[in-house]
């Protein structure tokens, strides 16, 4: 606009202009090429692409020095620094492009030592999906480095950076069976979470339901939105291929208006795992490795954060899992274990995991005493709660047994049953 103005007004700014052609190195034919200038791209604009017939571009830009790189795939990307636009005379660049050789990838997918059925997505400036069937599968790709996604139904993901190399390449997966450690669906509404603002359920990814940011067409104005799981997620020994996946579609302003994915080990420090804006229109899933939280308890967070401007349909989220090759430790319990309480120190409630062995007796109790040794507070427990499948959680709210607040400080609990238990361990309440 700025340009154009200066141009009306006869400032001689239509010579302020860059422009050139793109080339095939090796034929002379023109391609069809994105033309960046550095400082002047966002994922909002559309890409700057030269012409089909004579690989012509123009770019209107203010006097200055600028940094160009062109781009196409199957093409060696090329980067021109100190690009200078003036007055007195339009730029030319122009750009003949190497071509990048072929390499043929052919490989085998296995799990538990059978072949399987599944995809692969090389990520390039266009994603390419091969679908393979029998646990066989061959395809084509440029040489240089990919990120690979490979997916079975029931496996865990093989996320992996090659350089393919021209000529032939051998790549072979070996899955792993997954272990679901944490779903959400939807299907029963939001009662495991805990939300502020204008979360709804509405109908989603494949006809079922899915979380979305907004209860009306459009999401609000000037808002900040959250839903944390109610409980907190133990990835006490899953393995180190533990992922976090989620089908999401989204339309946002771009850059303003913002999704996040956040995980905290506390309830209230949080790191964000990723963020987006802008729209995409069909659903897409995406995968976060978790393997920096093995042995964690975590929460996970989604956020939404909107400006005063503009609103737009929203965030919609679905099929939410965490998996690993190796479960959480669920096992049929042959002593007592009781771990240590989660969030530690806490300000308003925190949990107790424990697990009792199948011929525990008696109805057992969890014990809370204060620093001065005197009891505070009994949690009973079921008696169904001996030889369960996995740990046990209850929570502790920071009261006592009539009900009032206890003061802040350090706090030993225990679990108490017929058989004889003695292992302590402390808490401490922080307000």
């Amino acid at each position: 606009a700025y340009w154009l103005l200066n141009r009306a007004l006869g400032y001689q700014a239509d010579a302020n202009m860059l422009t050139g052609h793109i080339t095939d190195a090796n034929t002379g034919e023109p391609i069809q090429a994105e033309i960046i200038v550095a400082g002047f791209t966002a994922p909002y604009l559309e890409p700057r692409i030269s012409d089909e017939l004579y690989g012509r571009f123009w770019r209107v830009l203010l006097p200055g020095t600028y940094e160009i790189t062109v781009r196409k795939m199957g093409y060696e990307e090329q980067t021109f620094n100190n690009i200078t636009i003036n007055t007195s005379v339009w730029t030319t660049l122009d750009v003949a492009m190497e071509s990048l050789e072929i390499c043929e990838v052919s490989g085998t997918a296995l799990c538990n030592g059978n072949p399987i059925s599944g995809e692969i997505i090389v990520t390039d400036i266009e994603n390419d999906t091969i679908s393979f069937t029998n646990g066989s599968f061959n395809f084509a790709a440029y040489e240089g480095e990919h990120t690979i996604i490979a997916l079975s139904n029931g496996c865990i993901p093989i996320i992996d950076t090659i350089n393919f190399e021209p000529g032939t390449y051998q790549l072979d997966f070996v899955f792993e069976t997954e272990e679901v450690i944490f779903a959400e669906d939807w299907e029963t509404g939001m009662s495991e979470w805990n939300g502020n603002g204008t979360w709804n359920i509405t109908e989603g990814y494949e006809n079922s339901n899915s979380l979305v940011t907004n209860s009306s067409q459009f999401y609000a104005f000037d808002t900040t939105m959250t839903i944390t799981t109610a409980s907190p997620i133990n990835l006490n020994g899953v393995a180190d291929d533990v992922i976090l996946t989620f089908w999401t579609a989204y339309h946002t302003e771009h850059v303003n208006d913002v999704c996040s994915v956040e995980i905290s080990t506390t309830g209230s420090d949080w790191n964000e795992l990723t963020h987006f804006s802008g729209y995409i229109h069909d659903w897409e899933k995406m995968f976060i490795p978790l393997d920096e939280f093995v042995d964690e308890h975590i929460y996970l967070r989604l956020k939404f954060v909107s400006d005063e401007t503009l609103n737009d349909p929203g965030w919609l989220i679905d099929n939410i899992r965490i998996i690993s090759s190796q479960g959480n430790a669920i096992h049929t319990p042959n002593k007592f274990t009781i771990e240590q309480n989660f969030p530690n120190p806490f300000s308003h409630a925190t949990k107790i995991a424990f697990s009792l062995p199948q011929n525990c007796q008696g109805q057992p109790k969890i014990k809370i005493y204060n620093i001065q040794g005197r009891l505070v507070k009994t949690i009973d427990l079921d008696e169904s709660s001996a030889g369960v499948n996995r740990t046990v959680t209850v929570s502790w709210d920071g009261k006592d047994n009539r009900g009032n607040s206890v003061a802040s400080g350090i706090y030993f609990y225990k679990l108490d049953a017929k058989d004889s238990f003695t292992k302590i361990k402390k808490c401490i309440l922080l307000k």
